[in-house]
């Protein structure tokens, strides 16, 4: 998992060459712009635009084996978890058509998602976005960049 400020993504490019297209795509107005699936010139990037309301509680980890997601909040904050890598080791059920697998563990690193800043989470890393911040479920947009490495 690396998290940093959105000004210093293009400094991960030397080893995801991939969050080059995703930075210029960052460019555009992707908060105005549809909930749904879209695909770039690059083919190791698309991204998905969703709009959602935070899940109060708990949530399971999910974990991806072929795509790193790279998960930028465009308005709205969220409770992002993770977990090591030892979890992935668990989980069962892989669905081989969506890149996703559950499983439930002890979160290890907890951290606070908000507009200006990424979070990139690579295969194998259990992760668990999309918590309430508080004890009430609130709007939030986000653009999630899945990212073949």
């Amino acid at each position: 998992m690396i998290f940093d400020s959105l000004d210093r993504l293009s400094l991960y490019a030397k080893d995801f060459p991939a969050l080059k297209t995703a930075d210029a795509i960052l460019k555009e107005d992707l908060l105005s712009k549809e909930p749904g699936s879209y695909t770039t010139d690059d083919p190791n990037c698309r991204y998905n635009i969703v709009h959602y309301e935070t899940h109060v509680g708990h949530k399971d980890f999910e974990i991806h084996q072929r795509e790193a997601d790279l998960q930028i909040m465009l308005s709205g904050g969220e409770i992002m978890k993770a977990a090591t890598k030892d979890l992935a080791l668990q989980a069962q059920g892989y669905d081989a058509n969506k890149d996703i697998a559950f499983v439930k563990g002890e979160t290890m690193v907890s951290y606070t998602a908000r507009p200006g800043f990424f979070a990139l989470f690579l295969p194998g890393e259990p992760h668990a976005p999309g918590i309430a911040l508080t004890d009430t479920a609130e709007k939030a947009k986000k653009v999630v960049f899945k990212i073949k490495v």
